[in-house]
């Protein structure tokens, strides 16, 4: 299974969803979007989802599955993070960031500031405010953005 890492949405912004048993599902709006933006048409995608898997009324069960949490996202095949927004992974500065090591020097970053603009976009995204991401992207085994 992969797991998803998003921001929710404000709690009034809310969308339905029908699940395989035909049940209507209430999920934050933001989620919706996700979904649909990682929805395959021809293929299988099982996605382990906080805002599903867990009942977010009970607060025992919430309880519980915090402490897994850890284990959740360390056993993904992937942890996919959702901005909610456009990457062209064909602009430079994006293909350029992919090649960036551990042992990449300052001088590898050039001297154009504005080059990077679009990978401040990224970093500038409300989603790496949330506290609860340093448990998702750290216990992940692979991230795809």
């Amino acid at each position: 299974y992969e797991a998803l890492s998003y921001t929710w949405s404000t709690p009034t912004e809310r969308s339905v969803i029908t699940l395989s048993n035909n049940n209507n599902f209430q999920i934050p709006a933001r989620l919706e979007a996700a979904l649909q933006d990682l929805r395959m048409r021809d293929d299988l995608l099982v996605i382990w989802i906080d805002a599903i898997c867990i009942n977010q009324r009970n607060i025992e069960e919430r309880n519980a599955q915090v402490q897994l949490m850890r284990r959740i996202y360390q056993q993904a095949i992937y942890v996919r993070i959702w901005l909610d927004m456009d990457i062209s992974v064909d602009d430079p500065a994006i293909i350029k960031l992919q090649t960036l090591t551990a042992e990449s020097a300052i001088e590898d970053l050039g001297s154009k500031p504005f080059f990077w603009a679009p990978v401040n976009k990224i970093l500038e995204n409300p989603y790496w405010k949330r506290v609860w991401i340093q448990q998702e992207i750290t216990n992940a085994s692979s991230l795809v953005l």
